[in-house]
């Protein structure tokens, strides 16, 4: 009878008996706890949850694995899928990635005005490595 009424009680509020409801921030914690005990491959597939569930700073977190290659294959197209939509939602480090993805053609083809776009709107929002991306890649001129 017990079973049945969690069955029911599960039913009535749309929820799993089995499984917990985390949110985009808890996995998001749990992935941060998982990297730095340098578990990459459990830290890519919960930020990738988190990131699922909206979480910005998981989206340019998993867009970084993505980059790089960690606990997941290397692969800038998804890299360049991931900062974008990061930065989208205000993500001003996944802006400056994202700018230099444009500007480097890795992930997408190479638009030095979209570089430019991207890193600007990055230092207006207070990243401070887009002052230096600026300069260095000289994206006044275009």
């Amino acid at each position: 009878m017990k079973i049945l009424n969690c069955l029911f009680l599960c039913l009535l509020l749309n929820t799993s008996c089995s499984k917990p409801n985390y949110s985009a921030v808890e996995f998001a914690n749990q992935a941060q706890v998982a990297y730095s005990k340098k578990n990459d491959k459990e830290a890519f597939i919960l930020y990738k949850k988190a990131a699922e569930l909206g979480n910005a700073d998981a989206m340019f977190t998993l867009g970084t694995m993505y980059h790089f290659g960690e606990g997941v294959l290397k692969d800038p197209e998804e890299a360049f899928k991931w900062y974008k939509k990061a930065a989208e939602l205000g993500n001003a480090e996944a802006m400056s990635s994202l700018g230099a993805m444009y500007y480097f053609g890795e992930g997408v083809l190479k638009d030095p005005k979209e570089a430019k776009y991207w890193v600007k709107k990055a230092y207006d929002v207070g990243n401070k490595d887009a002052e230096k991306a600026w300069n260095e890649l000289e994206l006044w001129k275009y």
